[in-house]
């Protein structure tokens, strides 16, 4: 089971501050009524920033053991691998990114390996301008 985290912000729309809020979307190595193993299975956003103002991305998710990969593309891009090979683990990736164009950040988070335990969970995104 992944240790529950909570988390708080402000200045938020449409709403502005919150404390205390548990949130959580998992997906898991296990077959469920016939959709597969849920290996390659995982969360994609893609997220505007503001046009020419440089912009902070954090995705909050946690690994429960497996190999999960998270990857964020803004026309090229990065990648980042995470390993849990047992016990649970929470990560906070950060992007700095300047949006110039009309293509979004397109981040992902997705479990490549895993025993039928292994799931992997999202809790949060947020979005921030970067100071200069």
């Amino acid at each position: 089971m992944l240790h529950q985290v909570l988390f708080g912000w402000y200045d938020g729309e449409p709403t502005t501050s919150a404390t205390g809020v548990a949130a959580e979307l998992r997906i898991g190595r296990e077959a469920q009524a016939g959709r597969g193993s849920g290996l390659g299975n995982g969360f994609s956003l893609a997220i505007r920033g503001e046009r020419n103002v440089r912009m902070t991305a954090k995705m909050y998710v946690a690994l429960s053991g497996g190999k999960a990969r998270f990857d964020a593309s803004l026309s090229g891009g990065t990648t980042q691998v995470l390993e849990s090979i047992d016990g649970v683990t929470n990560a906070m990736f950060t992007v700095h990114f300047l949006q110039t164009d009309a293509f979004p950040l397109s981040i992902s988070w997705q479990l490549t390996e895993g025993t039928e335990e292994s799931h992997i969970s999202l809790a949060a995104v947020t979005l921030d301008r970067t100071a200069s």
